[in-house]
């Protein structure tokens, strides 16, 4: 897998970093107005969705508050890299803003509003636009490489990311009728229906089917049904999580003896992904996006890829074969 994380070069930082186009003022994405007169050097994102768009511009913030789960996937960070978390006793999202002060961060990226109230005038604040499809995923992207003068860098790794999926969608062209369905048991016997308002679903229906809407007209990421509900939709292929419990066997196991989970297509041919909930991450940034189409298509259609994810070289490879 192509890491979209690089070191970001020492001669880039502290009055190295190319100073060209500032000072310069940036729109967050709540529509804030943040001006810089240098690009930061100790930025402090508190969440996921931050960490993740630095780690994909090479850029290491000085503490993070983002999961350990996170810190942990190559994805993001070099083999035996650690960021440290300003969190109280380790707790998930319990920010120590004591700790998250001594960093001495000149920047914060946080979430809401309440983020900018609770940080207490540390630093200034970022915050993200939220965004809920791929499209503003790379354009959050650009906005946060704005800050750091890195454009090119974004540029460079959303074209990267795009040539992966038309490569994959190439190549599978003769299945795309497939329909993929990204389920999650919940509780009481319901489960939860990704939606065209999912952005891994987005991204899955480009090489797959994945146009599953909400019957109740609702509009956003999911809709609760039953294993009937599940059963009428019949897809080919099923991603498979169980919120209540990360371990992917005993979601698949806890199904075993419902008799109309065992006449969905999929389980009879033998189609249902199963894997813990960070390995199915919501696509917030493009090394997560990037995760979902190496693990799933290779998943999907082992026929089609016998050795595994594509590498860099068989994209450009497929790419040229479909001009």
């Amino acid at each position: 897998m192509k890491k979209y994380v690089v070191i970001l070069l020492l001669s880039l930082l502290g009055t190295g970093f190319a100073q060209d186009g500032f000072p310069r003022t940036i729109i967050d994405g709540q529509g804030r107005e943040l001006t810089f007169n240098a690009p930061p050097e100790r930025v402090l994102p508190y969440y996921n969705g931050s960490f993740g768009h630095l780690a994909t511009l090479g850029i290491r913030p000085v503490a993070t508050g983002a999961n350990p789960e996170m810190l942990g996937d190559d994805i993001y960070l070099e083999d035996g890299e650690t960021i440290p978390r300003p969190m109280v006793d380790g707790t998930m999202w319990d920010l120590d803003f004591e700790k998250v002060a001594s960093y001495e961060p000149d920047l914060i990226m946080a979430f809401s509003l309440d983020d900018v109230d609770t940080s207490g005038g540390i630093a200034p604040v970022y915050l993200p636009s939220r965004p809920s499809t791929l499209g503003g995923v790379q354009d959050e992207l650009r906005n946060v490489a704005a800050i750091f003068g890195v454009e090119a860098r974004a540029e460079e790794v959303i074209t990267t990311f795009n040539d992966r999926v038309a490569a994959y969608a190439a190549v599978i062209e003769a299945n795309a009728d497939m329909t993929v369905l990204k389920l999650a048991m919940v509780d009481d016997g319901q489960f939860s229906v990704a939606t065209t308002g999912d952005p891994v679903c987005q991204m899955l229906d480009i090489v797959a089917t994945c146009e599953w809407q909400d019957p109740t007209g609702g509009s956003g990421w999911g809709y609760r049904t039953s294993i009937e509900g599940v059963l009428a939709l019949d897809p080919d292929l099923i991603i498979l999580n169980n919120w209540a419990d990360d371990d992917p066997e005993a979601a698949k196991a806890a199904l075993a003896d419902d008799p109309l989970w065992a006449e969905l297509s999929a389980v009879q041919a033998g189609k249902v992904f199963s894997t813990p909930g960070y390995d199915n991450p919501i696509a917030s940034n493009l090394p997560a996006a990037q995760k979902v189409l190496d693990t799933y298509m290779a998943r999907f259609f082992p026929e089609l890829f016998p050795d595994g994810p594509l590498t860099d070289e068989q994209v450009q490879e497929i790419l040229a074969e479909n001009q």
